[in-house]
């Protein structure tokens, strides 16, 4: 069954800017008539990108296409408070549901404060991280029920949020109503405003088409809350509108829960710290999480997220991990390094690097040879009892075969799951991201309890996130002006070669000299550093990286402590910079962990999506350094020789088309 649902005020006396006047009656003139006069964006009304002159396009010239039956969701936002900010957060579970081209309408119960003062006066309104959201997510039409989706007294917010939606092709309709007797979604919506050529606006009616639906199949993950430890920032560059924390502290994760957030990340850096240190934070997480997950219904899962080229603490991270979750060592690790973004594949438990339409083993790559994290097999089984010492012998590694995943019996991939003994590892092949998918289900159905040892791409099959397009640069074009900041610390021939090419475009450099910060006890070599850095940023664009010289220890842990000398360097000379940048882009997954904890101060941002495939965006959180900053996390295996210059042109001020950076 359907029904329909009217959300258009009707126009009388309570509606500011509505005026009707007696123009014809029945008894003197035949029959009834009246003179109306109503303000452009009176009542429930559309917005034309002609109102804040986002663009030339006028009412009449919406596509019917957009306006009529086309699907839409409802977020429950009764408990809003008067001139609250609305923030993406609130939306809560229907940030996974929503898909790039629906629709969504804000219920507030706003409209009942019709005829009121603080109809107006203390509406609540959206935030520019919400605006921003809503042009990434490519939402068709946004309705809320107030008169304006900023403070309407505000003139610089007003024309702040007006802009950012309507630039981003964002349609407006405000002042609806009857939002609350929506029981199920999605919606059909059909909002059609009056024909007025040229209009900046005008009045609409607005209805819905609501169908008693069955719900939807649950994706892999609903119903746990999942929790991605991450080694380094890279990890996120699957996900979107996702948070990441870099506090673990209980009164941290209990706000997450209470949230009711499905899936998020605690930042870790382990891959940048000594196996003692990446012990002692595994352990804590895990005791805080355990503490915290008892007092909410949902089962916890635990992802944790390393290096797709396989570097980074195995198996002493699982193991840790493992003592404290399962102290009855009743689990088994599904190891699943598969990165398809980046071209990593797992094919009859050989992990490869697909490049220049070559099979690579990953054991005859550059990663390979890692000064702290380096290998000798390709093979997963051989590698899992080369890191374990031969304490897991390779012919006691348990695998999943694409074959198997491609079946169409899944009760043997979970017969094949239940056979690993407690405390075993299971490798899993996998191609593409159906293959992850079918593995997914069946390790929920199996019944197991499973730690995952994965790579990026894992997590979005995992939890059922839906890939959405490349960021388009008018998402930022409300930016303030200010210059570009890249910071370029990885030394894998990937990151010299795009450095290079970012070089050659002319623009301005600061070389990082290794073997100086390695000697530099005074510091005058960073002071030295900072001024040349404040000076060249007031000219603009600037691009600081480190020498290309590799440094090494006589040893795995003398090198990482080079490592960690350097990061340490750049963070002290970053913490010095004096303008707020328009963005800050870090090339390197120890540079970009490092500068957002140690020199920005993030305790929790939030993933927008991803500006080249495999490089995710964050936009920093209140309390760090610089607010709402674009932050973006450029880890040292991805990308192309021209990516850097092509990110710099994302931001470029001039640049307002509404194109993806691709």
């Amino acid at each position: 069954m359907s029904r329909i649902i009217d959300l258009t005020l009707p126009f009388d006396e309570n509606i500011a800017g509505f005026q009707r006047l007696p123009a014809k009656s029945l008894q003197q003139d035949g029959w009834n008539a009246s003179q109306l006069h109503i303000y452009s964006h009176a009542g429930t009304h559309m917005d034309a990108p002609w109102h804040f002159e986002a663009s030339e396009t006028y009412i009449d010239e919406l596509p019917l296409e957009k306006l009529l039956n086309v699907r839409a969701w409802v977020a429950d936002l009764r408990g809003i408070a008067a001139a609250a900010m609305i923030e993406v957060e609130h939306l809560q579970d229907l940030i996974h549901k929503i898909q790039p081209g629906d629709s969504l309408l804000l219920c507030t119960n706003w409209s009942k404060k019709l005829g009121t003062a603080e109809y107006r006066n203390a509406l609540p309104r959206l935030s520019p991280t919400f605006a921003q959201w809503c042009v990434q997510k490519q939402i068709n039409i946004l309705g809320v029920e107030p008169p304006s989706v900023a403070d309407v007294n505000n003139l610089e917010e007003v024309t702040l949020i007006h802009q950012i939606l309507l630039k981003g092709g964002v349609i407006i309709v405000e002042g609806l109503c009857n939002l609350d007797p929506i029981q199920h979604q999605p919606v059909l919506l059909t909002a059609l405003p009056l024909k007025i050529k040229k209009g900046d606006g005008g009045p609409a009616r607005v209805l819905v088409t609501e169908t008693a639906i069955a719900p939807e199949e649950p994706s892999p993950g609903q119903s746990h809350t999942v929790v991605v430890l991450d080694d380094d920032p890279t990890g996120t560059q699957t996900v979107h509108q996702i948070p990441v924390l870099t506090d673990w502290s209980l009164p941290a994760l209990k706000a997450e829960f209470e949230a009711n957030s499905p899936v998020f990340y605690i930042l870790t850096n382990t891959r940048a710290k000594t196996p003692d240190e990446a012990a002692s934070i595994n352990a804590a997480i895990a005791q805080n999480l355990l503490a915290t997950a008892q007092s909410y219904p949902k089962s916890l899962v635990i992802i944790s997220r390393s290096d797709s080229t396989l570097r980074g603490h195995f198996p002493l991270e699982t193991d840790v991990l493992a003592a404290h979750l399962f102290p009855q060592q009743d689990h088994l690790v599904a190891l699943i390094p598969a990165f398809f973004e980046g071209q990593r594949f797992t094919k009859e438990d050989v992990h490869y690097l697909y490049e220049k339409e070559t099979w690579v083993p990953v054991s005859q790559t550059p990663y390979a040879a890692d000064r702290t994290f380096g290998y000798q097999h390709s093979n997963l089984k051989s590698w899992v009892s080369e890191k374990s010492h031969g304490q897991i012998p390779a012919d006691q590694v348990h695998s999943i075969s694409i074959d198997l995943l491609e079946a169409q019996d899944m009760s043997l991939v979970i017969e094949r799951i239940r056979l690993v003994p407690p405390g075993g590892v299971l490798i899993v092949n996998a191609l593409n991201y159906q293959h992850l998918i079918s593995f997914s289900k069946a390790a929920l159905a199996s019944g197991r309890q499973i730690l995952y040892r994965s790579a990026a791409s894992f997590v979005a099959a995992f939890c059922g996130i839906v890939p959405q397009g490349l960021l388009l640069k008018n998402a930022f074009a409300a930016l303030p002006a200010g210059p570009g900041l890249i910071v370029v610390g990885s030394h894998v021939p990937k990151s010299t070669a795009q450095l290079n090419h970012l070089l050659a475009s002319g623009i301005d450099s600061l070389e990082l000299k290794v073997a100086q910060i390695l000697v530099d006890e005074a510091q005058s070599y960073l002071l030295e550093c900072a001024r040349k850095l404040n000076a060249l940023l007031k000219k603009g664009d600037t691009v600081v990286y480190t020498s290309r010289i590799v440094h090494e220890g006589h040893d795995e842990a003398s090198s990482l402590q080079m490592s960690i000398s350097v990061s340490d360097f750049i963070c002290k000379l970053i913490g010095k910079i004096k303008l707020r940048p328009r963005y800050i882009l870090a090339k390197g997954g120890i540079t970009s962990s490092d500068l957002a904890t140690n020199t920005l101060q993030v305790k929790r941002a939030m993933v927008l999506g991803q500006i080249l495939p495999g490089v995710p965006l964050w936009q920093l959180g209140a309390e760090s350094r610089f607010p709402g900053l674009p932050y973006i996390i450029f880890p040292g295996n991805v990308g192309n020789p021209e990516d850097l210059q092509l990110i710099r042109q994302f931001f470029n001020p001039s640049e307002t088309d509404e194109t993806a950076i691709a």
